[in-house]
């Protein structure tokens, strides 16, 4: 399955407003992917490159089921 994530970078790196813009249609997927991205919290580096901007984002996160 796949969650789109939505969150804004503040211009001091932390993430804010986090939230499933599209969900996978499974809460497990869903709950294991916002928790992965709150446990970041703050991207230090992005100081730089934001030059005191906000940046407004959306990723996917994709699950795959792989046999071993």
């Amino acid at each position: 399955g796949e969650v789109r994530l939505a969150f804004r970078v503040a211009p001091d790196g932390e993430l804010q407003h986090i939230h499933v813009a599209r969900s996978s249609g499974y809460a497990v997927l869903d709950d294991s992917a916002l928790n992965s991205l709150k446990r970041l919290g703050n991207l230090v580096d992005s100081r730089i490159w934001l030059e005191g901007q906000s940046l407004d984002m959306q990723i996917p996160v994709k699950y795959k089921l792989i046999e071993n």
